[in-house]
């Protein structure tokens, strides 16, 4: 059996900073089982069901910090519409994006440029967007 290696990572937080372990390991893409798949269709049944799903949410979102939904009632045109209104608002100049700049606003709500966030003390602003190209690669093909 392999050896399983982490480090420790600070992430910095409004309330302060936090603690994960995160594997060392070279990134791979997940197996579907890896990542959990919420149901919403009890999300208007009874108490039980209800106090159920938000214990898979809670779990899913404490733990791996992201999931799956099905049955969530959301058009297919509604997700795609808002899915083109994200594409062409990232395609506007930077000068049109900073008119509703986060740092203009005091809830921090709005555009953030790339490279003006850092989650943690050791890496440097912006590292996962360093190569814009190649970010626009991945979003041009995901919007074929």
């Amino acid at each position: 059996m392999a050896t399983r290696t982490v480090t420790r990572v600070e992430l910095l937080t409004p309330s302060g900073p936090e603690y994960r372990e995160v594997s060392t390991a070279p990134p791979r893409p997940a197996l579907r089982s890896e990542i959990p798949l919420i149901d919403l269709s009890t999300i208007d049944g009874s108490v039980e069901q209800k106090s159920l799903l938000a214990s898979e949410l809670r779990h899913a979102a404490e733990g791996l910090g992201f999931f799956y939904i099905q049955n969530h009632g959301i058009p297919a045109n509604v997700i795609s519409g808002a899915l083109e209104c994200a594409k062409k608002f990232f395609d506007q100049p930077l000068e049109e994006k900073m008119k509703v700049s986060s740092r203009q606003n005091i809830s921090r709500n709005g555009y953030s440029q790339t490279g003006s966030s850092q989650i943690n003390r050791t890496e440097s602003r912006g590292l996962s967007f360093n190569s814009p190209s190649r970010y626009k690669q991945l979003v041009d093909r995901y919007f074929r």
